[in-house]
């Protein structure tokens, strides 16, 4: 649990850096924030519905160009559109799809007096301009987005603001931008959402829970379930939690050491399978058929799911690993020697079409919709975060 856990703010702390040292550089922002985050009573969750206005695009803070619209990357795969997009400030740390955006959320970026925040922008698919900038919590390590609207959950951070207001809390906003409500939850590190709910995977007690958030109803969201073992997950591309066609599933640490342990989330915690492998980080995504797949990233990468009787597959995949689905397909990313490399799978694990390398210093974010998958590529350099994003699909169908 440690170990995964300083992953995710080793990567965050990176990005603070960067942040910080560029403040003094760079202008104010001025995208419209959005407030209403409110204290709560309790360190697991509450909430307040406050209404913010309207956010607004923000030309001086994030830019984007536009590439060619098509180019064959080998056979079978293609890229469809391509672009990339400098935003001031913190780098980004996940992303989404739905809406006709790509949304994705940024660590600590400047605000009105000095103030720290993260920030969300959501980008038109067709041609990567920033058409929703919104202020978030200055951690939000997991985002989640359906035709309901957008999640953001607001992780703890590097340490550097223990005790802040905009950590430890999942919001939801409207595809407009607009806060809808603040939910005070201890360590959230990922999201899933349908097209009426969502559910965030948090840290309570050293033990890992996943509760839904209701976009609805204004009270607090109580129905937590606890997962057996300890919590997993840790990285940036990856999660231990997916909505797959009606059903959720989660991620923990299995009883004693080692074993990984799939969990059925309903009134209870159903146990799905128990894998014993020693994995440091989790990345779970649905079939097209609403089944689970889980990477697991250790000393090799292994695939586990229905296709192979829940059994761990070894994936001839170095370095981090990460899966996602788009199109009807299965995405297969792993990043190593700075560069990453894109292919579809099977629920097997089997390659079924040709792979795509581009240079990279971290696994991808990833995102699938019905046409492809959406690779978000982030780097850093001094003062601005730069996204290189590439739409991928799969010639004949699915």
């Amino acid at each position: 649990m440690i170990r995964r856990q300083r992953t995710l703010r080793t990567t965050l702390a990176a990005a603070s850096v960067v942040a910080l040292a560029s403040l003094a550089a760079c202008s104010t922002h001025s995208a419209s924030p959005v407030s209403g985050s409110a204290p709560a009573t309790s360190a697991d969750a509450t909430s307040a519905t406050t209404p913010s206005p309207s956010a607004s695009p923000s030309p001086s803070a994030t830019s984007a160009s536009a590439g060619s619209s098509s180019t064959a990357t080998g056979t079978g795969v293609t890229v469809a559109t391509h672009w990339t997009a400098t935003h001031a400030g913190g780098g980004a740390i996940a992303a989404a799809v739905a809406g006709g955006k790509l949304w994705v959320s940024y660590a600590l970026t400047g605000g009105a007096q000095g103030r720290m925040h993260g920030e969300l922008v959501g980008y038109s698919l067709t041609t990567g301009h920033p058409e929703v900038t919104a202020e978030v919590g200055a951690f939000p390590v997991a985002v989640a987005a359906s035709s309901a609207g957008v999640w953001v959950a607001n992780g703890v951070g590097d340490g550097s603001q223990p005790n802040s207001s905009l950590l430890n809390t999942v919001e939801q906003l409207t595809p407009s931008g607009k806060l809808v409500k603040s939910t005070r939850i201890a360590g959230p590190s990922a999201l899933a959402a349908s097209d009426s709910n969502a559910w965030v995977y948090f840290t309570s007690g050293q033990k890992a829970h996943v509760s839904p958030v209701s976009p609805t109803s204004s009270g607090p969201a109580r129905s937590d379930v606890a997962l057996p073992g300890q919590p997993e997950g840790g990285q940036p591309g990856t999660s231990p939690l997916a909505y797959c066609d009606g059903r959720v599933f989660a991620v923990s640490a299995g009883q004693g050491p080692g074993p990984v342990t799939l969990t059925e989330l309903g009134a209870t915690a159903t146990q799905v399978a128990r894998v014993s492998v020693a994995a440091q980080v989790p990345s779970l995504a649905c079939t097209s058929t609403g089944a689970p797949v889980l990477v697991l990233t250790g000393q090799s990468s292994v695939l586990v799911s229905k296709a192979t009787g829940y059994k761990p597959v070894t994936l001839h995949a170095s370095g981090d690993s990460s899966v996602a689905e788009g199109g009807g397909r299965l995405w297969l990313a792993s990043a190593s020697g700075g560069a990453v490399r894109i292919t579809t799978i099977d629920a097997s694990g089997t390659a079924t079409s040709s792979a795509v390398s581009a240079p990279a210093s971290q696994t991808p974010l990833l995102a699938g919709d019905d046409a492809g998958l959406w690779v978000v590529v982030p780097s850093l350099s001094q003062g601005s975060a730069t996204l290189r994003v590439e739409h991928l699909t799969v010639s004949g169908g699915r």
